[in-house]
């Protein structure tokens, strides 16, 4: 009951954020980040880390990243991209096409890890919007995030080749180029 009454609170807070403009983002920056950032672990990836990286982190200065941003959230993410990696590990031997719910499943699985790249390739854009280069002290959370999700998506998707041949019918071709297409994105910003 606690966990259903903190998760539709933080829900709330996120509704609420997504309305708000530029200006309240900034002004409310440093009490609603932390908050956003908690909310990794009770509601899931699914949009917060896509709010903080459009509406907060534009507001947020070089010398600020690290501490205001990056570290609170950024090893969360990481460690949250991690889960759902082994969960389609785990997953995968149960999929059969008789199993449309673990098709659907998976699916979703890969569209919010190709969504999490996309928002640490926003994270690497901001940081190279700056005019004078990041010392890597000032931003220490985000290579780090950045190596780990791109050898842990290069792993699996060596590991979706041999997959999607013995599978090919029940898991869409796509969502698995897709993840390698952000991949390789983000590696290139």
């Amino acid at each position: 009951p606690e966990a259903a009454v903190m998760s539709q609170t933080n829900s709330s807070l996120l509704d609420e954020v997504v309305q708000w403009s530029p200006e309240t983002c900034r002004q409310e920056l440093k009490s609603v980040l932390p908050k956003l950032a908690i909310s990794f672990w009770i509601m899931g990836i699914t949009g917060i880390l896509k709010v903080i990286t459009d509406m907060f982190l534009p507001h947020i200065g070089l010398s600020e990243l690290e501490d205001e941003c990056f570290s609170k959230v950024l090893p969360k993410a990481a460690t949250v991209f991690d889960s759902m990696l082994k969960e389609i590990l785990d997953q995968v031997g149960g999929l059969s096409s008789q199993n449309t719910e673990l098709c659907a499943f998976l699916r979703r699985l890969l569209e919010s890890m190709m969504q999490l790249i996309d928002s640490l390739s926003a994270c690497v854009r901001h940081v190279g919007s700056f005019d004078e280069a990041p010392y890597l002290d000032t931003i220490r959370s985000l290579p780090t995030c950045v190596l780990k999700i791109l050898k842990d998506t290069f792993q699996h998707c060596k590991f979706s080749f041999v997959f999607q041949r013995r599978h090919h019918k029940l898991l869409n071709k796509s969502c698995f180029r897709n993840l390698q297409r952000c991949a390789d994105s983000l590696g290139t910003h």
